[in-house]
């Protein structure tokens, strides 16, 4: 249950989250959910709008720190995966 005094961030691409908030929560899960894979997927433009992948990240945090994060991506067509 999130108590009361977090906030939720929801739509949220990589460059407005923090780095090492979201590596610490991340660490020992693999190299698909650092963030260093996240952004360059949407900074190469792999996850993108135009590409039917629009990133809308969700962070909650409490007292200014990330608590619990989950990537997500809103999918505008039915085209596959972002290898476009």
């Amino acid at each position: 249950m999130i108590s009361s005094d977090c906030e939720i961030h929801l739509g949220q691409q990589m460059q407005d989250i923090d780095r090492d908030q979201w590596n610490a929560l991340a660490a020992g899960s693999g190299p698909f959910l650092r963030y260093e894979f996240l952004h360059a997927l949407e900074k190469s433009g792999s996850v993108h709008p135009s590409t039917g992948w629009q990133p809308f990240h969700l962070t909650v945090h409490q007292q200014h720190r990330i608590i619990a994060a989950i990537p997500l991506y809103l999918k505008q067509h039915s085209y596959g995966e972002y290898v476009f």
